[in-house]
């Protein structure tokens, strides 16, 4: 398991973990079931952020590619993830500068639209 506990202690390091959660409201089942895991991984210093589907969509009608789900290490290691029917099928290390430059400019789109968890779950009463 890459995150949960074993994020303890990144901040205490100095590592910054962020995480952005697209959301469609109202939240599926699936979704509320998740909520109490991210509620910890934002206890152990991982900054969780939610955005609605559609502030989503707005965000990927300003850009000049389709987005798939991805890491994105300082600003310069990219990492692809691939998916089919909801299964994770490759993940790819990408050295383009230009994609990686794409995927840099959407972390900031996503980061400037995005609420914390605290306000998402306050904003959408969310227990």
């Amino acid at each position: 398991m890459i995150f949960g506990n074993k994020n303890s202690n990144q901040p205490a390091r100095g590592v910054q973990i962020q995480r952005v959660r697209i959301v469609p409201l109202p939240l599926p089942e699936y979704i509320r079931y998740e909520i109490d895991y991210w509620r910890n991984s934002a206890k152990n210093g991982e900054e969780i952020f939610f955005l609605k589907e559609d502030g989503f969509a707005g965000i990927k009608s300003t850009l000049n590619f389709e987005p798939e789900d991805f890491w994105l290490f300082d600003d310069e290691v990219l990492i692809i993830f691939y998916y089919e029917n909801g299964d994770l099928m490759e993940e790819r290390l990408i050295n383009d500068p230009k994609i990686i430059e794409n995927y840099k400019q959407l972390k900031y789109k996503l980061s400037e639209q995005a609420l914390p968890i605290s306000k998402f779950l306050t904003d959408f009463t969310i227990s």
